[in-house]
Formats: C-alpha cells, structure tokens, sequence
C-alpha cells in the first residue's frame, strides 16, 4: 500500500492517571511516520477513548517531559474542556501537529488528558513570542 511520509513523524504515548503526578508511567505506543499510520492510530485510540488518560503526541526524538532539551525552560498553552468535544480537539490538534506547515513548527507536542466529567489539552511549545502574527 502507497503511503504518504510524514515531513516531521510523531510518536504517540498514553499516560495513565494516578493519584499523584510524580507516579505517572509514560509509555510509548508507537511511531507514526505517514499519514494512514496517524489515521490507523487515531482510529484505534477512539475505541479507547472511554478509559480515563492521557494521550500524547510528539514530534519524533522529542521527549514530553520538561527535563528533555526542546522543551526545558520553555512553555505551553493548557486549555480545559467538556468530555464531548475530546476527541475531534485531539484529531485537529494531531492533524495540525503533523501537518509538516512551517508556522506550527513552534509546536513540539500535544496531549490530551481525559478525566471522569472533563478534560484538559496541553501545546507543548518550543520557543514563544509575543509578536501579533506569533503563537
């Protein structure tokens, strides 16, 4: 089958939720290097939707952790949200992420952290700027 190769691959990692974030397991699922590769995953990850975690989805070679160096010393935008719009939020930002487009690449990742009656996304970002055409 033809596939189409991503500019920047992704990996995709889910985190489960513990009772305290210095608990959390990371665990990487797989790395994404095309397009049906992000579709498959998507898809497969939707029939999992209903447990309560996150999903994270980084540029290949960068870590989500704040310690590794794209991230360390830099931000991110963390928005909360209603359970029912979860899943198009994390395909659109996935999409965004994997798009290859020169004004996203200040974008090293993205999660998705789903709870029982809400949940929260998270740009992870690598460098920031407070021009008015800027992230």
């Amino acid at each position: 089958m033809l596939e189409h190769p991503l500019e920047s691959p992704v990996v995709l990692y889910y985190q489960t939720q513990t009772s305290s974030w210095k608990d959390m397991k990371l665990t990487r699922i797989a790395d994404i290097n095309s397009i049906e590769q992000f579709w498959m995953y998507y898809r497969h990850l939707k029939s999992l939707w209903y447990k309560c975690v996150s999903y994270l989805l980084f540029r290949h070679n960068i870590e989500p952790t704040w310690e590794f160096g794209s991230n360390k010393g830099q931000g991110r935008i963390c928005v909360n949200f209603g359970t029912k719009t979860d899943k198009m939020i994390f395909q659109e930002l996935g999409m965004i992420l994997i798009s290859g487009l020169p004004e996203f690449s200040c974008i090293n990742g993205i999660a998705i952290h789903k709870k029982k009656h809400r949940g929260s996304f998270d740009i992870w970002l690598n460098s920031y700027t407070d021009s008015k055409d800027g992230i």
